[in-house]
């Protein structure tokens, strides 16, 4: 999600504070870049996802959101992804995107 809303030139809008613009019209630019990345999540998101962000009010609001729910920061977890992704094997004659999604 991160790197759509880099490609689309949002991403500013979760990495800044609105209380961080001085000027009316940085304001206003802020608000408008908000409502973009608001926008390109909710493209993004799945229909029951759509229900983890339906509260949200802000991009930033909606990615932690969507954080909460998806992102996995203990160190158990990351211990376990590391043993099952070095463990991997990939059939051979078969493209590894096909490998993956069995």
């Amino acid at each position: 999600m991160r790197l759509l809303l880099e490609e689309r030139q949002v991403l500013v809008a979760l990495e800044k504070d609105l209380a961080a613009t001085s000027t009316e019209q940085e304001r206003s630019q802020f608000l408008m870049i908000g409502a973009k990345a608001k926008s390109i999540i909710v493209q993004c998101a799945t229909d029951k996802h759509l229900d983890i962000i339906k509260d949200s009010t802000t991009d930033k609001n909606m990615i932690k959101s969507l954080g909460d729910v998806f992102e996995r920061e203990s160190v158990f977890t990351k211990l376990t992804l590391k043993k099952k992704s070095s463990t991997m094997k990939c059939c051979t004659g078969e493209k590894l995107e096909e490998s993956l999604i069995h």
